[in-house]
């Protein structure tokens, strides 16, 4: 993506800071699922298996310590993955203190140029608004903590404490598991058991695509014919459902060629948070001599944490 912001005065503190990156921190669930499965498999080169940190929970907390040991507010601009898209991380260290530790980390991804492919061209579309990305909420612990399994059997139940492996802990909160006779869930065993860290995930929408100011309307007897030819068109009418506005509109990511532009709006105030904004440039597949701009606005607020976990509060993802 191509960055612009003002000057600030000399001596002025840091507003924002911007992080290149070569590929993304965060990634779309099916691509961590499909990743995963490669990598049990043995099959790394697969799907560019490892591209996102993200997938490396370790490695990725470590990461975001280190970003915000020195940062309350980063911008990272990434690429390489063949969609753009825009996802915002909160983070809390010791979020159950008085006084915790707020950062905002807000990931832009432009991506490519060319390269588009088949799959991220139907990401794109409405078809993956059937499965939204779902907020994720993480919790970490830097030493092992007291973790117990809660398993309820009709009107019973019972605990069984958890063996902790040594080392960094990340769980991800989620609903109790389990099915008719058996529910299980993990939950900390007392308040001393806090994480030390929390994160959570949301994406951003994608705003609807918009032409260019500067560019007059195409003829759309313009557009490069399908390349299934008359089979599609007069058959099956695919190529009139594949370039219609509508299902074109997807709510998340931009899967055609596309090109980054970033900006950032805020008042004279260094005191105050700003709102990030990128603006992706992509040909659009109803009339592909027409450039249109999708848009991704994020504020960059230092919000206050959640509640603390607590032995009834949110459940933990299995081991």
């Amino acid at each position: 993506p191509l960055a612009q912001t003002a000057q600030l005065p000399p001596n002025a503190p840091s507003r924002v800071t911007l992080v290149v990156a070569p590929t993304n921190l965060i990634s779309l669930r099916i691509i961590d699922l499909v990743q995963t499965w490669d990598l049990q498999q043995g099959n790394v080169f697969n799907n560019d298996v490892g591209d996102a940190w993200n997938l490396n929970k370790i490695a990725f907390a470590q990461l975001l310590a280190t970003l915000f040991a020195q940062r309350d507010r980063v911008v990272v601009l990434s690429g390489d993955i063949h969609y753009g898209y825009a996802a915002c991380l909160n983070y809390w260290t010791h979020p159950q203190s008085k006084t915790p530790d707020s950062h905002v980390l807000v990931q832009l991804t432009a991506s490519p140029l060319k390269n588009a492919e088949w799959k991220t061209q139907l990401i794109h579309t409405k078809l993956k608004s059937v499965a939204l990305e779902q907020p994720q909420d993480w919790v970490g612990w830097q030493q092992p903590p007291q973790l117990v399994e809660i398993q309820v059997m009709e009107e019973r139940s019972r605990q069984i404490t958890v063996e902790v492996p040594e080392g960094p802990v990340i769980k991800e909160i989620q609903p109790a598991q389990g099915n008719g006779d058996l529910a299980w869930h993990l939950a900390i065993k007392d308040s001393q058991s806090e994480p030390d860290w929390r994160y959570q995930v949301q994406w951003s929408r994608r705003g609807a695509a918009c032409p260019l100011a500067w560019e007059s309307p195409l003829d759309q007897a313009a557009a490069t014919p399908s390349p299934l030819g008359w089979f599609q068109n007069r058959k099956f009418g695919l190529s009139w459902l594949w370039r219609n506005r509508w299902f074109q509109e997807g709510e998340e990511v931009v899967g055609q060629n596309n090109l980054g532009r970033v900006s950032f709006w805020g008042t004279e105030d260094l005191n105050q948070p700003q709102t990030v904004i990128q603006d992706l440039y992509w040909y659009c597949p109803w009339n592909p001599t027409q450039v249109l701009a999708s848009r991704y606005r994020v504020a960059l607020p230092l919000k206050p944490p959640p509640p603390p976990i607590g032995m009834i509060g949110p459940f933990l993802n299995k081991p």
